[in-house]
């Protein structure tokens, strides 16, 4: 399904030594057919544990030098229904920690993207009172059964019904189900 992806994230030296400053930049694209909702970055995991006596917490940090590590960056709209939208762009500035004289260590920054999303799915579905379902029936003829038509989300909405539905005199509520599903492998969660 389609969802809010980093499209890219990169350091612009990836060979860096001790109080080197870096930018690490991201560009972040819409790739569903809904507009995104507060969307937010936050660059995460930067600091290391170093496991060799002579380093302490002081000396494994990444300052922060420009770029927030959490910020909004505003909604993310599309452009046509199918269409990749015009990618947004963040970036930071990091200045890397002193590490001890003969160190070397490797670094791995990660970025997460949250954000706020709708999607939708359609389903037409077919009524039928019981008689005129028993009619049909004793004809040998069937009512087409509908699928269901969803947008291009991160979540996948399916809509399952036994079709078609028939109606008995009087009756007003038929059971129907409603599957979600994650399409996008990130993590979902109800922001209350």
């Amino acid at each position: 399904g389609g969802s809010v992806i980093i499209k890219s994230f990169a350091a612009d030296s990836t060979a860096i030594r001790g109080n080197d400053r870096v930018s690490l930049s991201a560009e972040i694209v819409n790739t569903g057919d809904s507009k995104a909702t507060a969307v937010k970055i936050q660059l995460i995991e930067l600091d290391v544990k170093c496991d060799v006596p002579s380093c302490d917490a002081t000396t494994t940090q990444w300052g922060l030098q420009s770029g927030k590590k959490t910020d909004s960056i505003s909604d993310l709209r599309i452009n046509q229904r199918g269409e990749e939208a015009i990618p947004k762009q963040y970036s930071w500035r990091v200045q890397a920690p002193q590490l001890p004289v003969g160190i070397v260590q490797s670094y791995q920054a990660t970025a997460r993207v949250s954000f706020g999303y709708s999607t939708t799915t359609i389903k037409q579905i077919q009524l039928v009172t019981l008689d005129e379902y028993n009619r049909l029936k004793d004809k040998g003829e069937t009512l087409p059964v509908t699928t269901a038509q969803p947008s291009n989300g991160p979540l996948g909405i399916d809509v399952r019904v036994n079709e078609p539905v028939k109606i008995e005199s009087g009756s007003e509520t038929f059971m129907l189900v409603v599957a979600v599903t994650n399409l996008a492998g990130g993590n979902t969660f109800l922001d209350n």
